[in-house]
């Protein structure tokens, strides 16, 4: 659903699809209007995903307010907005640094970060030298996209983006984040990846991946590699299972390795027994998959449940009564009997 929304006198375009967690995505550029939908679409039944177009990108405002710690505020007025307590924060190629930047300043209400394609805290010239070269020489597939935005995008958003990667302290407070965080490079892009690498290994709980052969715009040349990573990303943030960098991955290889997730033992579950109607309790759907359904497009996403007032993680097991549910997303889901081994 399209909704513009009016930031102090300043319209921001934004369109929301899916269910589930919410995530919202940054666009790259600096300068590009809306272009991730084909990304949004491979976790619309895992996310809520917002998608916005900044100042001077499209159908927002062209105001000539362009820096990064607009952009930034005008993502916490979006999350607002939308009425997200938490969500998770992830971009393409300079929104990756966007949303790093965001996840800095407003840690708390961060689930997550999931940058594809970006995540380079560093003006190398070297860097940007083989990026020069490589793009004159192999040129870049966005799948004949063209972008509409005022040029001076481009100009303040990568100034103040410079300014940004320049505090002296910056490692230091990106090394302090305790932020789940996932990062999806491709292996043959134009731009050197090491800059992500590094960036991965600086945050204590990230996880950095590669797809062999893909070039910037994964999604246009390798979708479904790109989903399969792009759900496990979700999945491991929702539950707090990113494998740390070390542990996962090399600079010139890097695999999401395959957890094989138990149901925890019969005796692990806890025993909550009936709902309290004096205490606060989230929806509990029926058998039938179409109320289940009803109930996450008429709530926003949360990675808890709440039981008599106690809040449960996302994929939470507990018995209540002769019954067993799983929280889903803000929903208590039946799971089977209470007992599974007497049904």
């Amino acid at each position: 659903m399209e909704r513009y929304l009016d930031n102090n006198g300043t319209k921001l375009w934004s369109v929301t699809t899916g269910t589930g967690v919410p995530l919202i995505l940054c666009n790259g550029g600096p300068g590009c209007d809306d272009y991730l939908g084909p990304v949004a679409e491979m976790i619309e039944d895992l996310c809520t995903v917002v998608r916005f177009e900044q100042r001077g990108c499209g159908r927002s405002d062209w105001d000539k307010h362009y820096d990064l710690n607009t952009t930034v505020s005008d993502i916490e007025f979006v999350r607002k907005a939308y009425g997200f307590n938490k969500v998770i924060i992830g971009g393409h190629s300079a929104g990756v640094g966007i949303a790093l930047a965001y996840a800095l300043k407003y840690p708390d209400v961060i689930l997550g970060i999931v940058g594809i394609s970006g995540g380079c805290i560093i003006n190398d010239s070297k860097w940007h030298k083989v990026y020069r070269e490589n793009l004159e020489r192999y040129g870049e597939n966005s799948g004949g996209r063209e972008f509409r935005s005022d040029p001076d995008v481009s100009v303040i958003g990568n100034a103040t983006w410079h300014d940004f990667i320049a505090n002296p302290m910056l490692p230091h407070d990106i090394s302090r984040l305790d932020i789940p965080s996932f990062f999806i490079n491709a292996g043959k892009d134009i731009r050197p990846n090491w800059p992500t690498v590094q960036l991965a290994h600086l945050i204590k709980n990230s996880e950095y991946v590669e797809i062999t052969d893909a070039g910037h715009y994964i999604w246009v040349t390798h979708p479904d590699e790109l989903r399969q990573k792009l759900r496990t990303a979700v999945e491991q943030i929702t539950t707090q299972q990113v494998h740390p960098v070390g542990q996962s991955c090399t600079l010139k290889s890097a695999v999401i390795h395959k957890r094989n997730v138990k149901m925890p033992e019969h005796k692990s579950y806890p025993d909550v027994g009936a709902p309290d109607p004096e205490l606060e309790n989230s929806p509990i759907a029926d058998n039938t998959l179409e109320e289940s359904e009803d109930l996450k497009q008429e709530l926003p996403g949360e990675p808890v449940c709440l039981f008599n007032s106690v809040e449960y993680p996302n994929g939470t097991y507990v018995l209540s009564g002769s019954s067993m549910l799983r929280c889903d997303y803000g929903i208590w889901v039946p799971a089977g009997p209470g007992d599974p081994e007497n049904p």
